[in-house]
């Protein structure tokens, strides 16, 4: 987002498009849903991949998973030939139409892999895959998305090198606030309790450590971290929404 607001004003598009019936907030909101909307279907591509790979590991005594690396390889190839097919034939841009072909081609391959078993018979769908990754997707959808509304309040003011460094701050402050500030916070540390609260808690999306215990992910909980996300999202665009109002873009 940083490159895309930044390049926009730098060129005039973001002045050309605010000069007609758009307002600021709904340029922000519009530029946060298409980011949104990305990292969607990134999440759900690479959610497809890892419920499949619960299915395909195997241990020293176990043998390889070949159906579902056949039948997931030739949609992953499938899309590419699509999107070359459409670049040379129809002069369209090989990158989107490639993309929405892996979307629809890798949902068909993983459908049909789960319907094949690792001797190329039928078997009951989904099984010995491990669904518990649903949650676990849903969540780290969450954390990119609230992050994604941090971006683009640094773009407004901030060039793609500083946005990127911001990001990475609060990301990793995120990652070890538990550990630095939790414990001071609980002491009733008054300072500690301040930069507790206002710090995002990318922990708590992070469910890496139950999938390995074999724990399952309540759906209560996974509500709560939505509504956390929520909240930290609506804080960033708010940011966003008042930084970007006197943005100068003439």
């Amino acid at each position: 987002p940083s490159l895309s607001i930044g390049e926009e004003i730098e060129s005039g598009t973001a002045l050309t498009v605010l000069s007609k019936p758009v307002g600021r907030v709904t340029f922000i909101l519009a530029k946060f849903a298409a980011l949104a909307s990305s990292l969607v279907l990134q999440c759900f591509t690479g959610c497809l991949a890892a419920l499949l790979s619960s299915r395909m590991a195997f241990d020293v005594y176990g043998a390889p998973d070949y159906p579902a690396i056949v039948i997931y390889g030739a949609g992953i190839a499938l899309a590419c030939i699509i999107g070359l097919c459409l670049n040379f034939f129809a002069m369209k841009p090989f990158v989107g139409p490639t993309v929405i072909s892996m979307l629809f081609c890798m949902t068909i391959a993983f459908v049909a892999a789960n319907y094949v078993d690792r001797d190329w018979s039928h078997q009951s769908f989904g099984k010995d895959v491990d669904w518990r990754m649903l949650q676990a997707v849903l969540l780290l959808l969450f954390a990119l998305c609230a992050l994604a509304g941090f971006a683009i309040a640094c773009s407004t003011r901030a060039s793609l090198i500083p946005t990127l460094i911001l990001c990475l701050v609060v990301f990793l402050s995120g990652l070890v606030s538990d550990y630095f500030l939790g414990t001071r916070a609980e002491e009733g540390v008054f300072w500690a309790k301040c930069l507790y609260a206002i710090t995002p808690n990318w922990q708590l999306f992070w469910m890496s450590d139950a999938l390995a215990n074999d724990k399952s992910i309540p759906l209560a909980y996974v509500l709560r971290c939505g509504q956390y996300a929520v909240g930290t999202l609506a804080i960033s665009l708010g940011m966003a929404v008042l930084l970007f109002e006197d943005r100068e873009l003439s």
